[in-house]
């Protein structure tokens, strides 16, 4: 990540425009590990909102899908989809890139936007306190697999997944919606705990017959949020 000038200064921070993917989560704990503030945000964002959000951050890069990149204004960018990025996730970092950075925990560790509306998008500061509060659990002896169809850059799913790695969990990453992969997952890889939007578990629940194919025996903890889930849909 320095090869990049990435955590030169502390405090840096960098903006996420992605579908969900396992590397963006290890690229995260790369950026923890320097001291970089992570800043994910939803990919239909529009060009004046990515600029209005770089501009109330004071973002140093972005790392984003190559169909969304026309949208960066100004700010160096790595395409995930590019053979830049592939050769930082494969090739040795040197020694000296290896040493490690203090980081504490009053200081911030991640800014998410607020919900669009009238008034204009504000950015929202968690540190590093919240971040270790959240994922501390006693740990069980049976082992966990985790599924999130929760898009990272919402605060319900990046702090689940961020959850399940720092406890050693294992997980499963979808970076489209369709319903029939996610019920073979579940089956296939033994899914114990599942994060689901509300649309999804209305989607499950009032067709018994998209769920009746498959084993979900092993599905101990079905999590709904992101959004309301009204009282007809139950």
């Amino acid at each position: 990540m320095r090869r990049l000038g990435i955590g030169d200064r502390k405090g840096d921070i960098a903006f996420f425009l992605s579908c969900n993917s396992v590397h963006i989560l290890i690229l995260y704990f790369s950026l923890f590990s320097l001291d970089v503030v992570i800043s994910p945000e939803n990919l239909i964002s529009s060009k004046p909102e990515i600029l209005h959000q770089i501009q109330l951050s004071k973002l140093i890069i972005a790392f984003v899908m190559s169909d969304v990149a026309h949208t960066i204004p100004n700010l160096r960018t790595i395409i995930f989809d590019a053979s830049e990025f592939e050769s930082l996730m494969v090739n040795p970092a040197h020694s000296r890139e290896m040493k490690g950075v203090k980081v504490y925990q009053s200081k911030p560790a991640m800014i998410l936007y607020s919900l669009r509306s009238t008034s204009p998008v504000k950015g929202v500061n968690f540190t590093y306190m919240v971040v270790v509060n959240h994922v501390v659990r006693s740990i069980r002896t049976s082992p966990i697999v985790c599924f999130c169809l929760i898009p990272y850059f919402h605060v319900y799913g990046l702090y689940y997944f961020i959850r399940a790695l720092t406890m050693g969990e294992t997980i499963v990453s979808m970076s489209r919606f369709d319903m029939m992969t996610i019920l073979t997952a579940i089956q296939e890889f033994r899914i114990t705990y599942v994060a689901l939007a509300p649309l999804v578990v209305v989607l499950m629940t009032k067709d018994h017959r998209l769920i009746d194919d498959y084993d979900l025996s092993f599905l101990e903890v079905v999590g709904c949020g992101g959004a309301l889930t009204m009282e007809e849909h139950s």
